[in-house]
């Protein structure tokens, strides 16, 4: 089910806004400054790509602590995101959820590109609901946002076993 939903997204806007993703990547990676966020950038692009079968889930609850992407100096450096690169992407999805909620079958697909320009914006405050349990992220996670506050439900197994050590 994951592979048939996953190649209907990439027809309903998944492929062009994993390319934006990409376009994203290299503009912030022109400065030295953009480089966190343009190998950030590639890796929400995959998640972009194929979303389906993954979770976005916030660091704070996998690792259970702050470090520099989730504190006072990550929350400055996700309002320059926001302002040059986040919003466009925003507008992309949001603009792209738009026009699959037009149609039923389009629904879920237009609710993934909502939560997709939620993570464009914030750079770390959402999280989705499947797979965390009081508080606590599952297992199975790869950094996924600008700020790297996100994690994808993949390969958390090994993030949280490193974390702990």
């Amino acid at each position: 089910m994951t592979i048939i939903l996953n190649l209907l997204w990439l027809i309903f806007g998944g492929l062009i806004m994993g390319f934006a993703w990409l376009c994203a990547a290299l503009l912030s990676a022109i400065t030295i400054v953009g480089l966190p966020w343009s190998a950030a950038c590639l890796r929400i692009a995959g998640f972009t790509l194929l979303p389906f079968g993954r979770e976005a889930v916030d660091r704070r609850l996998l690792t259970g602590r702050e470090d520099m992407g989730t504190g006072p100096v990550g929350a400055v450096l996700n309002i320059l995101w926001m302002v040059f690169l986040g919003v466009w992407l925003a507008i992309g999805h949001l603009v792209s959820a738009f026009a699959c909620a037009i149609t039923i079958i389009g629904i879920p697909f237009a609710w993934q590109h909502i939560k997709l320009a939620g993570i464009s914006l914030a750079g770390g405050h959402r999280s989705g609901g499947r797979g965390r349990r009081r508080g606590r992220a599952a297992p199975g996670s790869v950094s996924v946002t600008v700020s790297k506050r996100f994690f994808l439900k993949k390969e958390a197994k090994t993030l949280a076993t490193w974390h702990t050590r």
